[in-house]
């Protein structure tokens, strides 16, 4: 069972894999296992999202301010790229 000395330790991710650590002492798996388990998991959702969101900022940001154009385009504003809405 959790200690309430553990509980109170700062951060919600300690508190959510304590959580879910005690809930799988039910499955049989060992609390620090399930603890440690569920903090690895939040950390690599958390780094998969933050890449997702670099990337897609970079993305949008080259499209945005691409200076690659046509022969038929003469305007060279970066709001005249194909994708931005006139």
């Amino acid at each position: 069972m959790l200690k309430l000395k553990e509980l109170l330790k700062p951060g919600a991710v300690n508190v959510f894999s304590n959580g879910l650590g005690d809930f799988m002492t039910g499955f049989g798996l060992p609390f620090e296992t399930g603890k440690n388990f569920t903090a690895l998991a939040i950390s690599a959702f958390a780094l998969t999202s933050l890449d997702t969101a670099t990337r897609l900022g970079r993305f949008i940001f080259q499209e945005m301010f691409d200076n690659r154009r046509s022969e038929e385009d003469v305007n060279t504003s970066p709001l005249a790229n194909k994708y931005f809405l006139q």
